[in-house]
């Protein structure tokens, strides 16, 4: 796939997970919204130097990670830790994505529950099993 079509792909992405998880959101009396798409280097930069990341090479840089906010309905309150993550997660995985809640990204130290990025070969394998799927009915 060409940067064009990756980044499509990874739109398309975004737009199931959030036709899955607002409904799951208005069900569980909180709201969600997108935070962060693409980032400048020198925002990484900063947040590397401020401890709020852990790496100079993250997918938002290509513009292929996104960060859900969970909000309180008053909002008053950030949720970091709310149970919409894991649904979010068990999503995002299913289609072929990465999550920052992901036991590899805690073994690691890395949790990022958050965060939900493009993976290219599980993006890939997912496509083909549906592609598979389309042909046999």
């Amino acid at each position: 796939m060409t940067k064009s079509e990756t980044r499509a792909d990874f739109t398309k992405m975004i737009s199931g997970l959030l036709v899955y998880i607002i409904p799951e959101a208005e069900r569980l009396g909180v709201l969600v919204y997108v935070k962060e798409v693409e980032r400048h280097p020198c925002t990484q930069l900063k947040f590397k130097m401020d401890g709020k990341a852990w790496t100079l090479k993250s997918f938002h840089l290509k513009g292929l990670a996104i960060d859900l906010v969970v909000i309180s309905l008053d909002s008053r309150h950030a949720l970091w830790r709310h149970e919409i993550f894991d649904l979010a997660g068990a999503f995002w995985i299913s289609i072929g994505g990465e999550w920052g809640g992901e036991d590899h990204w805690i073994e690691k130290k890395h949790e990022d529950r958050p965060h939900f990025q493009y993976n290219k070969k599980r993006r890939e394998i997912y496509l083909k099993e549906l592609r598979d799927a389309r042909k046999k009915t």
